[in-house]
């Protein structure tokens, strides 16, 4: 049987589409395959270059942690520091002439040797208040941070924001040994007595003065 140049031509372009359909249907999850490996080869490498980065900057990283821990206050293992650093907060925010609404300290962390104590607080005020209070955060001798701050308008009135933040606490805890050679740390701070009017303050646990012997009549 004789065949014609259209069923050739036919023929041909049959052919060339199964071709074309076998090749993409074998073709095709491999490429998604290879694909897939090449995007996760450049996440691992970019991991590997992060990774690298860090280790060559570890001396860095150890230094700042160094001067953090001589920076950080150091408390006695068995004190709760919350009510102090609750106390310290509401008296920056009261000198500043913020409101602190709600104050909410969580649990605190331990770190390797360093200790965290997040306090959730919402805050009203004016803008100049908030500013304040954060210069007096950050002035502070205590390590303590801000995060999360969001601020938004009092509805009715124009002047007054209001919103929540939360207060990073960083210190450290006294081992038995620095306790027992720093008797001193263990307590709060010794209080000064005021001295009479016109006289320098004196400490209100001083040892009294000794009074002059009485001399004898010969």
């Amino acid at each position: 049987m004789k065949i014609s140049q259209r069923e050739l031509i036919l023929g041909w372009c049959t052919g060339l589409v199964l071709l074309t359909g076998m090749t993409y249907w074998v073709i095709h999850p491999r490429l998604a395959a290879w694909q897939e490996m090449r995007h996760y080869h450049q996440a691992v490498t970019e991991q590997i270059k992060l990774a690298q980065r860090l280790v060559d900057q570890r001396p860095q990283w150890v230094e700042r942690m160094d001067k953090l821990r001589t920076s950080v206050d150091r408390h006695p293992a068995d004190r709760d520091v919350t009510a102090d650093y609750l106390r310290l907060l509401e008296r920056l925010a009261g000198e500043s002439n913020l409101t602190l609404i709600k104050r909410n300290a969580q649990k605190e962390k331990a770190f390797g040797d360093l200790l965290e104590l997040l306090i959730d607080c919402t805050w009203e005020g004016e803008l100049e208040a908030l500013v304040r209070f954060i210069y007096a955060l950050e002035k502070q001798s205590a390590v303590m941070d801000m995060e999360e701050l969001t601020v938004s308008l009092v509805s009715g009135k124009d002047a007054k924001l209001k919103g929540n933040f939360v207060i990073v606490c960083i210190y450290s805890r006294l081992s038995p040994d620095d306790a027992a050679s720093q008797p001193a740390a263990a307590g709060a701070p010794a209080e000064t007595a005021p001295g009479p009017a016109g006289q320098s303050p004196t400490n209100s646990s001083a040892e009294p003065a000794e009074t002059p012997a009485a001399e004898t009549a010969e």
